[in-house]
């Protein structure tokens, strides 16, 4: 698993982009993460299942924080479906923090676009 530490700056955003980019493609699985303690509860160093592309860390909200596993087919295919649904891709706009599902969709709608989305 690929821990992507995401800073604030726009180069941790374009490594975060590259690398889903590249779980989407079939490389590493990603895990994007702002506080190094939910990190390491995450245990990137332990490989991910098969067919993982990303992995969202919970907050523990019911106990030890845990990550979610997200296929490149299942990131893909909202994806896919949020653009047949408007009509066609566009321009996405990122305004959540992108180490959260939606921030994450937005890249991965912007990644199937083609474009780069606005911060």
């Amino acid at each position: 698993m690929l821990p992507i530490e995401l800073d604030g700056t726009p180069e941790a955003l374009e490594a975060l982009k590259r690398a889903v980019a590249d779980a989407l493609g079939g490389g590493p699985a990603v895990l994007p993460f702002t506080d190094p303690a939910l990190r390491d509860a995450m245990r990137p160093a332990e490989p991910a299942e098969p067919d993982t592309a990303v992995v969202i860390a919970t907050s523990g909200s019911t106990g030890a924080p845990k990550g979610v596993l997200l296929s490149a087919r299942a990131l893909t295919a909202s994806a896919e479906a949020t653009h047949a649904r408007l009509g066609g891709p566009g321009h996405w706009l990122l305004a959540t923090p992108a180490h959260y599902i939606g921030g994450l969709q937005v890249l991965v709608r912007s990644l199937l676009a083609g474009t780069t989305p606005a911060l």
